[in-house]
């Protein structure tokens, strides 16, 4: 007994007794185990080949008719179903498989699909870089993208329809230069599979959204001839982007005030961050709250 009464136990004893229970605690957790033993399951890696088999054979056909296509993909989830305005709908749906998951991003005119993108993610480092080559082979294709966490197998968007859809609404696109360097960016805030957020510090971290980055980046390099065409373009959260930049430089024209009016009538809900709180608002509501500032670098939001 030590000066407390409390009996001393041995540090092996300790650490004994410390791995016993930890044993205990994950043998009803295969993530867990299976990094502990250092062995895949095999049964969570065949239900993610078998994944990538039946997706593949949807992707392979045609693809037209959304309802037709969500029938045979079965996702296990959809995550977001809304309209970006103009006819036009943006579906993300998720399917769950041992070790990962695919996420397939959809654009729709009326029933029509007109953009989609098909991605497979994990959620360990560890068991994704061993399970990615199996995962590259099932495939029998080379991603379009990849890096550490998530691969993307495939990517089209048929801008010729979008166009249609969004012409006769907001004008025909400016004339626009080469992107160039800020190529990166113009494509994400034109992109009709996103879902950006809007706001200037967001997130546990306080950082900027990738919108946000995207937009400085355009409005850094003087391109107003991409910041209008993001303006006409099918992406809710680029458009309201591009109304702020420019009404925050005093550079609209006659003709980006006339868009910015027709948007400001669309009863569609856009992504907007504060902290680490997300919330949907109508593009009118964003535009006539104040100038955000940056808040401050230790801000949190609880």
């Amino acid at each position: 007994m030590d000066r407390r009464g409390i009996g001393k136990v041995s540090r092996k004893r300790f650490l004994d007794n410390a791995a016993a229970i930890m044993a205990l605690y994950f043998s009803g957790m295969p993530a867990f185990a299976t990094k502990l033993t250092g062995q895949l399951n095999q049964g969570w890696l065949k239900k993610d080949m078998s994944m990538v088999t039946s997706t593949t054979e949807v992707l392979a056909k045609p693809l037209s008719d959304v309802d037709q296509f969500l029938l045979q993909i079965k996702p296990s989830d959809i995550r977001d179903d809304r309209s970006i305005g103009f006819g036009l709908r943006q579906i993300r749906c998720a399917l769950y498989g041992g070790y990962t998951t695919i996420w397939i991003s959809l654009a729709v005119l009326d029933k029509t699909i007109v953009a989609l993108e098909c991605s497979q993610s994990g959620g360990n480092p560890e068991t994704w870089a061993r399970v990615t080559s199996a995962l590259h082979g099932a495939w029998k294709q080379v991603p379009v993208e990849s890096d550490d966490m998530s691969i993307t197998i495939m990517r089209f968007v048929d801008k010729q329809q979008i166009d249609k859809a969004l012409s006769p609404e907001l004008g025909s696109m400016p004339h626009l230069k080469a992107a160039d360097a800020c190529e990166k960016s113009f494509n994400l805030l034109m992109s009709p599979l996103e879902a950006l957020h809007v706001g200037e510090s967001c997130y546990v971290d306080g950082q900027r959204p990738a919108g946000r980055k995207a937009m400085n980046e355009l409005t850094a390099a003087g391109r107003d001839d991409l910041v209008r065409a993001v303006l006409r373009g099918p992406s809710p959260e680029g458009r309201t982007y591009a109304a702020l930049a420019l009404r925050k430089e005093n550079k609209c024209t006659a003709e980006d005030t006339k868009v910015i009016d027709k948007l400001s009538k669309l009863d569609i809900k856009i992504w907007v961050c504060t902290g680490c709180m997300l919330s949907r608002q109508t593009f009118t509501e964003i535009l006539n709250q104040p100038a955000v500032t940056t808040m401050p670098k230790h801000f949190h939001p609880f």
